[in-house]
């Protein structure tokens, strides 16, 4: 690769030096896009993304592959152009050409791209995302922590799964993201209709994770964050194989091997609470004599 000579190059593609220059002709606004290809071709997100989607096309009539249409909606979503229709308009941006060699497709062929997803590609996908996290974790870590959480994405159009949602109080889709927690890093994005409930498909979700984390390292302490809107019987009842704790955000954190006790009425005193509030969606599930003791004799420390 060329030495770096001067300031303002950004990458080589080969010989061509990439570098921001404000005292050109032909100028540009977009100058980030040449930071989004540097990032993908370091690591090769969106190549290895593509390769999961199969081509049935006939390759005579092929003039733009999957993968240049990948990286032309996400480079451009990236700079904030999100419409397919949007590329009209880019068609002679000279950074935008240079980075897509192969030059913007059409709105209609970006649109039949994009609905392409059936149930089978979004699954391949969804494990994709999972073993690419597993795969980069350390050998020698000690205890990986989960977050939880979901947001709410307003939609303002007719788009399908944009749904009411009475406690946000507007028509959205409601998103659910794992994370490790030490990293950032973004294990599984989740696409949910708008009038879902926090904790849909938060469970079997999860318990697929932790069997892949499992199976790379079988010791390895998880801890699992989230809001106390994901609590209930069948996260508690689901989830016998984790070793490590759950963290309920202003409720309350129990190791998992206690929580699973409880069901077997054992003491409290074995039961460490960090933070005791209301704590009825974690009784749920339990026995009526467990539930009068875990309000009755709440023990912190």
């Amino acid at each position: 690769m060329p030495e770096y000579k001067e300031k303002d190059t950004v990458f080589y593609r080969g010989k061509q030096a990439f570098k921001f220059d404000f005292s050109a002709s032909a100028i540009s606004s977009d100058g980030a896009i040449l930071l989004s290809e540097k990032v993908e071709r370091k690591t090769g997100l969106l190549k290895s993304f593509a390769a999961l989607i199969p081509d049935y096309r006939n390759p005579f009539f092929i003039e733009y592959t999957y993968e240049e249409m990948l990286r032309q909606r996400v480079f451009l979503m990236m700079q904030g152009y999100q419409d397919c229709n949007d590329e009209q308009k880019l068609r002679e941006d000279p950074v935008i050409r240079k980075v897509l060699d192969s030059g913007l497709c059409s709105q209609p062929t970006l649109s039949r791209f994009e609905n392409k997803a059936d149930r089978s590609l979004i699954y391949q996908m969804s494990q994709w995302f999972v073993d690419r996290y597993v795969e980069e974790l350390k050998e020698k870590a000690g205890q990986i922590i989960i977050d939880v959480d979901g947001t709410d994405d307003p939609t303002h159009g007719s788009q399908q799964l944009s749904l009411y949602n009475g406690y946000y109080g507007q028509t959205m889709y409601h998103e659910l993201f794992f994370k490790d927690g030490n990293t950032g890093q973004v294990i599984l994005p989740v696409l949910r209709p708008g009038n879902c409930h926090s904790n849909k498909w938060f469970v079997a979700l999860l318990k697929r994770i932790v069997i892949k984390i499992r199976k790379k390292l079988p010791s390895v302490k998880i801890l699992i964050r989230a809001d106390s809107g994901f609590s209930g019987a069948s996260f508690y009842q689901k989830t016998t194989h984790i070793s490590g704790g759950i963290k309920l955000k202003q409720y309350c954190y129990l190791p998992v091997s206690f929580i699973f006790n409880l069901r077997s009425h054992v003491s409290l005193s074995e039961m460490w609470v960090q933070e005791v509030g209301e704590l009825v969606s974690i009784a749920n599930g339990f026995s009526r004599k467990a539930k009068k003791r875990l309000f009755t004799k709440p023990m912190t420390g």
